[in-house]
């Protein structure tokens, strides 16, 4: 009779196993389909070991070379903590989930860093804001070592979107920051002040989000942390005056400037961005001489192509040149709320989220767009497609008389 009744709990242990792994593979093709989907928003509602059985299962990119998900820290709004931009699974929250080294070290970031580890980068949001890192020589790329350091080598502030402009591509109105965010920021630079990070990160980033000079936390953070090895100051610009520039200078062994320019005239920038051109102009200039003087290390001037200012993307190029910049980076225009459905349509010109405008394409066709400085990468997969599509009528247009 015992021999009977063990086999029976032997047989509904194995049957109750199965149903459990039944249950998990559907499960798991159920999120793998909402994933493909493209609702990457869907990973932040699985269980750890629903994150780590993606992860294990996901094909290996050989086309993709980065570590900036296992090596950089983006602490952003309302203390949300993450990798990098790109991946879709944030490591946890500043303002909840305890201090910054905890988070850093969490089961979510661990999960989220062997994706990179593995090579399978499949929380990462290549189609929409990551081209930086494909690489055209898949044989050079080998097998990383599973490791992951327990501090970032880089940490990038965007936790605070003051900012001293209104521009259409960002925002719909000036930003006001209320008691609460307030609050919130003091509690946030006061976990990164005592996480210890920013003494012993290689680089600092500031700012993801808002203006450098003009948020009070990141003047703060600028202020506090001296004698840092590297610095990238991602800025509008308009405050980027000598004043600003003597708290970086003599503090960092690397300055890298990132400036967000739009525009390549007076009127063009007054209509986006509502600012003083020559006012840019003349901090521009500042930094031009600084970088021919390698007091500035790399310098890089950002335009977000849109129909406003897509005509004047040449001279844009010829701006840059003047000034002596190392990269000039063109940017497809993304809807961060300011835009209603219909307004971002007629202003991204992108097609079906595959093809560019074929004005757009024409500008692009000019030899200039050759030069080494110019980076083209965020809308390279939209350029390719438009080539298909379009060389055979502009060679024809071409052909046409005058």
């Amino acid at each position: 009779h015992n021999k009977t009744k063990n086999q029976c709990n032997t047989i509904h242990q194995s049957k109750q196993q199965r149903d459990l792994l039944l249950q998990a593979e559907l499960a798991y093709q159920e999120n793998f389909r909402q994933i493909k989907k493209g609702n990457l928003w869907f990973f932040c509602k699985l269980r750890p070991s629903d994150l780590l059985l993606y992860v294990l299962r996901a094909p290996i990119r050989k086309d993709i070379k980065c570590t900036r998900i296992e090596n950089d820290l983006r602490v952003e709004v309302d203390g949300r903590v993450g990798g990098c931009c790109s991946a879709a699974v944030p490591f946890g929250d500043l303002l909840r989930d305890g201090d910054l080294t905890d988070i850093y070290n969490s089961t979510y970031a661990r999960i989220v860093k062997l994706s990179s580890l593995n090579q399978s980068y499949c929380f990462c949001n290549f189609s929409t804001w990551c081209h930086g890192y494909r690489s055209n020589h898949a044989k050079t790329l080998t097998m990383k070592k599973m490791v992951s350091p327990h501090a970032p080598q880089s940490v990038m502030f965007s936790f605070d979107s003051s900012c001293n402009l209104c521009c259409k591509a960002c925002r719909k109105e000036l930003y006001v920051l209320d008691d609460l965010t307030k609050r919130k920021n003091d509690l946030i630079v006061k976990k990164l002040l005592d996480s210890g990070y920013l003494e012993t990160a290689q680089r600092l980033t500031l700012a993801g989000r808002g203006e450098a000079f003009y948020s009070p936390y990141y003047r703060r953070l600028l202020m506090t942390d001296l004698q840092r090895q590297e610095i990238s100051v991602l800025s509008n610009g308009t405050l980027f005056n000598r004043e600003n520039w003597q708290l970086l200078e003599k503090k960092y062994t690397n300055i890298s400037v990132n400036i967000s320019v739009d525009a390549a005239t007076a009127e063009t920038y007054q209509k986006l961005r509502g600012a003083d051109f020559n006012n840019l102009m003349k901090n521009l200039t500042m930094l031009g001489d600084l970088r021919r003087r390698r007091q500035v290390h790399w310098m890089t001037l950002n335009f977000v192509v849109q129909k406003d200012n897509f005509r004047e993307m040449v001279d844009f190029v010829k701006l840059g040149q003047s000034l002596g910049v190392d990269q000039i980076q063109f940017q497809r225009l993304i809807n961060f709320g300011s835009f209603s459905a219909q307004e971002y349509l007629e202003n991204c010109l992108i097609i079906d989220n595959h093809h560019l405008d074929y004005e757009l394409w024409k500008v692009l066709q000019d030899p200039i767009f050759q030069s080494p400085i110019v980076n083209l990468r965020d809308m390279q997969r939209l350029i390719d497609n438009s080539e298909k599509l379009y060389r055979a009528r502009y060679e024809q247009e071409k052909r046409l008389p005058a």
